[in-house]
């Protein structure tokens, strides 16, 4: 989930009369970390297809297996996204579900469990033998498997909602910490203030990746001089509107930090801001590798793509969530059969981006009143520069919704998650006077 950090120039500072300290008080650029609840896990019934369209899994022989990683599925949802069911995520191969035989007193003593299974499941070792994505079911379930090189990819996605009916949009951001990038020291990023939100920025970019190596040109996929080729009917990158059907303008380009093709992401960027609340379907087609090859789907996806039935839970608890995204593709007129990867997010609602600011700014506004806040004016600095005539520095008192007035702090929330005052602090500000509003320009 790496942002882009492109450069930012600050020209001049000018602090207006009102001001709430959020971050270190000042008119800095000061940010903290978003930190987002606890994930939680339900056992579902198993989906399969109908007979009819299904065809069987291949064996271990014939099929090779994507790398494991472990994986979370997400829960039931509610519109816009169709129900995705989730399995229990914690048995492992050594938790396997066992009964104690009976035995007579004298054998008691001698007699040991014997292990028992339901047959045609993963925890059939016979099956586990030919079905290599049986390891989906053995594991705790983290990441998503369509992605295994990469927890949190394919990026952003449904995968890690759950639903909320409390939210304007009906889902929660679930995170497990796990799944989150460790720091310097190995510790996960806290998702705390993540598992907040209600869906994903307006501003995402999409994130996938592809081991092989992702040749953008040969791939014909659109580049950042030409937005319209994304608009093109046989574009290999997608991005739809699953509210509206249409699709949305964007570019597609690599990792520029990656330094292999194993680590380097592929981005698809957006050329508009995503709709609040609205359902989004990302497609990937036809991409081609560096030696001009088709690059072929992982066999987790494959078999959703294909209705074939396997006995793994973590994939047929999603299948009818995935038939739902293969139906709004088709209906765009993306063949079904033509998917590399293919994936859903809802982006979060104006209240979950907004609320906590506009509260703040509320209770700020009551707090100072119609009048300026007070100041102090620290220093005037003449002639400061060819250009700028005057400099002025000083402090003003704002209203603080910060647990402390400096690094780190956080939100002073209350009982129901809003920012409440937390007193008063000193906020440093600098005015920048150009020679052009003293003297005429010659």
């Amino acid at each position: 989930m790496p942002p882009s950090r492109p450069p930012v120039r600050v020209l001049a500072v000018t602090c207006g009369a009102l001001v709430f300290a959020f971050g270190v008080a000042g008119c800095g650029s000061d940010h903290e970390t978003v930190p987002t609840p606890t994930p939680t896990r339900s056992t579902a019934p198993t989906h399969t297809v109908p007979p009819a369209t299904a065809t069987r899994s291949p064996s271990a022989t014939t099929t090779p297996s994507p790398k494991a990683t472990p994986t979370l599925s997400p829960t039931t949802t509610p519109s816009p996204l169709p129900p995705t069911p989730t399995i229990s995520p914690t048995v492992t191969a050594s938790q396997t579900r066992t009964q104690t035989p009976t035995t007579t007193p004298s054998a008691a003593a001698s007699a040991s469990p014997t292990p028992t299974f339901e047959p045609g499941t993963c925890f059939d070792p016979t099956v586990q033998a030919t079905e290599p994505l049986c390891a989906l079911d053995l594991a705790p379930q983290i990441c998503d498997f369509l992605v295994p090189e990469y927890c949190l990819y394919p990026y952003p996605s449904s995968f890690y909602l759950r639903p909320d009916p409390s939210t304007a949009t009906g889902y929660r951001v679930n995170y497990p910490r796990d799944a989150m990038p460790p720091n310097a020291r190995g510790v996960h990023i806290d998702p705390k203030e993540w598992n907040t939100l209600d869906g994903f920025s307006p501003g995402s970019m999409m994130l996938a990746l592809f081991p092989e190596g992702v040749d953008l040109a040969a791939s014909q996929a659109p580049p950042i001089t030409n937005y319209a080729r994304s608009l093109e009917a046989d574009s290999p990158t997608v991005i739809l509107d699953a509210t509206t059907g249409e699709r949305v303008l964007h570019f597609a380009e690599l990792d520029a930090d990656g330094t292999t093709d194993a680590n380097r992401s592929l981005i698809l960027r957006p050329g508009i801001r995503l709709r609040e609340g609205h359902r989004y379907i990302v497609a990937l087609r036809h991409l081609r590798d560096r030696s001009g090859n088709e690059i072929q789907p992982r066999r987790a996806f494959q078999v959703l793509r294909d209705r074939i039935v396997t006995p793994v839970q973590a994939i047929e608890s999603r299948r009818v969530h995935f038939e739902d995204i293969f139906t709004k593709l088709e209906e765009a007129g993306i063949e079904r059969e033509s998917l590399l990867l293919a994936w859903d997010f809802v982006v979060a609602s104006s209240e979950a981006l907004t609320g906590r600011a506009l509260a703040a700014r509320d209770q700020a506004l009551a707090a100072v009143g119609s009048g300026a806040p007070a100041f102090e004016v620290t220093a005037v600095d003449d002639n400061f520069s060819e250009r700028i005539c005057r400099r002025v520095r000083g402090t003003y008192r704002v209203p603080l919704f910060l647990t402390r007035d400096r690094p780190p702090a956080a939100y002073n929330l209350d009982e129901n998650g809003i920012p409440r005052q937390n007193g008063w602090a000193q906020a440093p500000f600098t005015v920048i006077i150009p020679c052009s509003a003293i003297s005429p320009v010659p």
